[in-house]
């Protein structure tokens, strides 16, 4: 413990560099939640980790103890640059300055080998941050994510709920979801004004999309969603091939009069093959 406690005194008293608004920078700064977190994040031997802005490095130290290839993609070059002083003597950590959502996730895939990715996301990026990796599902086995409590609600919710949301379908199509920790405000720096939650997701074995296929589904499920006050039967009637989704709907004996947050995920994904 006298390590991390060590650690964090250093990060905030004798290094002056403060979260940055624009970038939705909130560190952690906890040492028993810092501990507790990484002792949460599960990675078999050999399984190299991507994490995702790492910030002042609070859990980078714990996370390399865990593997024998770890890239830390950040955004922030002062970050970055006080990154390569405090992790000198860490050779398994590659450092990568670069936003995220525009790094190519193949260039540091390994080949026949899962990645997992961890990340304490800056709240107004995650849901983009978590798509992506979904996108990229073939190179991940699990994801950890600090969100927003109420994104992690999303995740796990219910069909015919008013949480269940286009985010819901697309996690949940290519992981399961599990809520590991309430996080609360006081444990970062600065502190937020909403409450946090620790998710894993695990990614699912079973190849359920084509990757070519990823996009334009998602676009269907945004479609649905669009309005979901309305018969999702209608709306979709408009941007697809009318004759297909009736069709659909009869055989799946799905109401004509459904909404878009009635319909399951395995629906959304029955829907997307039958017009597609």
């Amino acid at each position: 413990m006298l390590y991390y406690a060590g650690t964090v005194y250093f990060l905030r008293h004798e290094v002056r560099l403060r979260a940055k608004k624009h970038l939705g920078q909130n560190f952690l700064i906890n040492p028993h939640y810092i501990e507790k977190l990484a002792a949460s994040i599960h990675v078999a031997p050999g399984v190299p980790i991507l994490e995702i802005g790492p910030g002042k490095g609070a859990i980078t130290s714990l996370l390399a103890q865990k593997t024998d290839a770890l890239f830390a993609v950040e955004k922030d070059h002062e970050a970055v640059a006080y990154l390569r002083q405090t992790l000198a003597s860490h050779r398994n950590i590659t450092l990568i300055e670069a936003d995220v959502l525009k790094f190519d996730l193949a260039s540091i895939a390994v080949p026949e080998t899962l990645m997992v990715a961890v990340g304490n996301l800056p709240y107004n990026i995650a849901s983009p941050i978590m798509l992506k990796i979904l996108r990229n599902n073939r190179f991940f086995s699990a994801g950890y994510f600090m969100l927003q409590r109420e994104v992690g609600d999303r995740l796990l919710a219910r069909p015919r709920t008013k949480e269940y949301s286009f985010l819901t379908v697309a996690i949940n199509t290519f992981a399961r979801v599990h809520r590991l920790h309430l996080v609360p405000p006081g444990v970062f720096s600065p502190v937020p004004k909403v409450r946090s939650v620790f998710m894993h997701l695990a990614i699912r074995k079973e190849t359920r999309l084509a990757d070519s296929d990823i996009d334009n589904y998602f676009s269907l499920v945004t479609t649905a969603f669009s309005q979901r006050r309305k018969k999702v039967i209608n709306t979709l009637c408009h941007r697809y091939h009318e004759d297909k989704v009736r069709q659909f709907f009869s055989e799946g004996r799905i109401h004509d009069t459904a909404r878009a947050e009635e319909l399951s995920v395995d629906e959304y994904l029955g829907l997307f093959k039958a017009v597609s």
